[in-house]
């Protein structure tokens, strides 16, 4: 089974098509073309097995900075979750928003979790105030229990799991292995009718062209944000493994 995400916002970026840019989120059109676009993909998830549905990754990020659209996209999204739930009673409709543990835009997930199934999750443990500098591997029990208790009794789940092996980002490849081990270990111990799924990124780092591509695209130049880019990877870009790629093969 796979997950998907229908990201209408990728974390700072609205991707509603050109012609729409700038419409409210409750528009007639947009909303229109959305339900054509989501019974699309709707027809292709009917196909194959879907653990879960997002609507949008990481869109804490984007209404950070734009706080007076979140009621009109609450509306959207809370319609669109009913379409859904009417096309295909069994699937868990979510949306992605950055770990609500130390995150000062956490109230968006709380809002917009209100209606959804799921709360689905990126998280990358970073110290809140910093360039993309990594908090300890050892916060993650914590996080984990912290994570799940946002959730409210709802399952929830983890797009995207990752640490950084940069020195750049506070950590290394002995940190980033550490993590690992620890993150194996409390994925083996969960529910999976708790946590549904636990997605980590990267296998392999990212080479500098895909980099500057993603610089480009976020607005983020920080040397900080670079180095988190290219080394999330459990090998470098040439396939050599890191520590943590013996951690992640470990028999459990």
């Amino acid at each position: 089974a796979t997950s998907v995400n229908l990201a209408t916002i990728n974390t700072n970026v609205s991707e509603v098509p050109f012609d729409l840019q700038g419409r409210p989120w409750d528009d007639e059109l947009l909303a229109t073309r959305f339900d054509r676009a989501e019974d699309t993909l709707l027809s292709v998830i009917r196909r194959y097995p879907c653990v879960a549905l997002a609507l949008g990754n990481e869109v804490d990020a984007y209404f950070s900075a734009h706080p007076t659209e979140l009621t009109a996209f609450g509306q959207l999204y809370t319609q669109q979750v009913a379409r859904i739930h009417a096309a295909i009673p069994t699937l868990p409709v979510g949306v992605c928003t950055i770990s609500p543990v130390q995150n000062p835009n956490a109230g968006v997930g709380t809002f917009l979790n209100a209606s959804s199934d799921v709360a689905i999750y990126t998280y990358y443990p970073f110290q809140p105030a910093t360039d993309f500098v990594h908090r300890a591997p050892s916060t993650l029990e914590g996080d984990f229990t912290a994570m799940a208790n946002a959730a409210g009794g709802k399952p929830w789940a983890l797009q995207e799991i990752g640490y950084s092996s940069s020195p750049v980002n506070g950590g290394g490849p002995a940190a980033q292995a550490e993590f690992m081990n620890r993150f194996r270990g409390r994925l083996a111990a969960e529910s999976r009718a708790k946590l549904l799924f636990a997605n980590w990124f990267l296998y392999t780092d990212w080479d500098t062209g895909l980099i500057n591509q993603l610089v480009a695209y976020y607005g983020g130049t920080s040397p900080g944000f670079r180095a988190y880019l290219g080394s999330l990877g459990l090998r470098d870009t040439m396939g050599v493994p890191k520590p943590a790629w013996d951690q992640w093969r470990v028999a459990r």
